[in-house]
């Protein structure tokens, strides 16, 4: 924001709702979304709490104001995918950051009715099939606008599917080890892609170890800010070739919801406690 950006987050916040600790207090200028997880029992709507199941408040702020509203959860996927699309038209003019994060496919599981029911892998492949829709909406609304060119779009997720909780949700680590909550490969290791068009190319992949660090680091570069002062490193380089070796000599991971789980990467080692 500092450079001048108009900055969004648009969808599941969940990493507090005091006021220090809100999207507005951490560099966002509006937020559209969700304040915690979808599944949590009872939520504070104003000075009363609400019992969740399928609706669940939207909360919506700008400024000072605070606008809740309850959303139908089937709805949530196509209800971010618009606001994102929406912010993303109404600054199509001047630098903008937008933080998508989905709800889906967190329990409980829901998808619209363009896609339940749709898919081979059950209610968790319908919520992904969605999310594959609304990627791909974002992505047409860059190219429509001329605008792809001139974007860094990052696409992760936060951690491996939960195959060994009473959260399971019919995902599927395999061929890694291990779930969500752990440091093994498969609580910890996922996807992310990267599109930058004349900067990043076609079709490359890298293969050195990362963290979800980088991506802070990385957006700050792309808006030539300084990334030092963070743990993350800024990926570009080394994912173009004009930095050789490995953005970490070594990487450290710990579950706060499994006690004493610990990992660390150094190199083609890997250690687990």
């Amino acid at each position: 924001r500092g450079r001048g950006y108009t900055t969004a987050c648009v969808g599941k916040w969940h990493l507090g709702w005091d006021a220090p600790f809100r999207p507005l207090s951490q560099g966002f200028d509006r937020f559209h979304g969700l304040p915690h997880t979808n599944d949590v029992r009872e939520w504070k709507v104003g000075d009363a709490f609400t019992q969740l199941s399928m609706f669940t408040p939207l909360t919506r702020v700008e400024g000072e104001r605070v606008v809740e509203s309850p959303v139908d959860q089937a709805e949530l996927t196509r209800h971010y995918t618009e606001e994102a699309v929406a912010f993303i038209r109404a600054n199509r003019d001047k630098p903008f950051f937008l933080y998508l994060p989905h709800t889906m496919p967190h329990v409980p599981q829901y998808a619209s009715p363009r896609f339940a029911g749709k898919s081979r892998g059950g209610l968790y492949g319908d919520t992904v099939e969605e999310l594959d829709w609304s990627t791909g909406v974002i992505l047409d609304t860059l190219r429509e606008l001329k605008l792809d060119a001139r974007t860094l779009v990052i696409f992760t997720n936060d951690n491996g599917g939960p195959t060994t909780r009473n959260a399971v949700n019919g995902s599927v680590n395999a061929p890694l080890r291990g779930s969500k909550c752990e440091t093994f490969e498969g609580g910890i290791r996922v996807p992310m892609l990267m599109q930058w068009p004349g900067v990043i190319k076609a079709g490359c992949t890298y293969s050195k170890p990362t963290i979800t660090f980088d991506i802070s680091a990385t957006a700050l570069a792309a808006a030539s800010v300084n990334p030092d002062g963070i743990d993350g490193v800024d990926l570009v380089p080394f994912i173009t070739g004009k930095a050789q070796g490995s953005p970490h000599d070594i990487l450290f991971w710990r579950s706060r919801t499994m006690s004493n789980n610990y990992g660390a990467r150094y190199g083609d080692w890997k250690y687990v406690h």
